[in-house]
C-alpha cells in the first residue's frame, strides 16, 4: 500500500505515475467521502489521456470518455439501489473490452466477489485531511 498526502496541484503528477502502471483491462476502485476528490481524479487522469472534459456520472452512472484510441469509462454507484440494477446500466457489458481503464465510484456496492478476475484492480482511497487543499491518498493493488 502507498500512502501520501497531495495537493490538488500535486494531482498531475500522481495521475501520471497511476496511468504509467496501468493494465490494459484497468479498473481503479475509488473511496472515499462525498466532496474526498474522486472525480477530481478521474477528471485529472481523463485530460492526461484524451484531453477530454468529464462530469460527475452521478445521475447517468456511467459517462464514456473512449475514443478511437482508448476505451475510459466512469461509473459512479452512489446511487445504484440493488446489485439487480447494473445489469439494467449495461455495467458488465464494460468488462466485455479487450482493453478498457474503468473508474469505478463506490465501489462497495458491488460484492467483493463479483468483480471479474481477469481485470487488474486498484484501490484508491481518498479522505480529506485538517486543510481544505489537501487529501490523503492510499492506494493499494487488489490483485495482480
Amino acid at each position: 500500500m502507498m500512502t501520501e498526502t497531495l495537493s490538488l496541484g500535486d494531482l498531475k503528477a500522481f495521475c501520471d505515475r497511476l496511468l504509467e502502471s496501468f493494465s490494459q483491462r484497468q479498473i481503479v476502485m475509488l473511496e472515499g467521502p462525498l466532496g474526498a476528490g474522486k472525480s477530481a481524479l478521474v477528471a485529472q487522469c481523463v485530460t492526461l489521456i484524451n484531453g477530454a472534459k468529464t462530469s460527475s456520472p452521478s445521475f447517468s452512472l456511467i459517462n464514456d470518455y473512449s475514443t478511437a484510441e482508448s476505451k475510459i469509462f466512469h461509473i459512479d454507484l452512489y446511487r445504484l439501489e440493488s446489485e439487480d440494477e447494473l445489469e439494467n446500466i449495461g455495467f458488465w457489458d464494460l468488462f466485455l473490452e479487450k482493453q478498457a481503464l474503468i473508474f469505478v465510484e463506490w465501489p462497495d456496492r458491488v460484492s467483493e466477489s463479483l468483480w471479474p478476475h481477469d481485470w487488474a484492480r486498484l484501490r484508491i482511497c481518498i479522505d480529506k485531511t485538517d486543510s481544505d487543499i489537501e487529501r490523503l491518498y492510499q492506494v493499494t493493488h487488489q490483485n495482480q
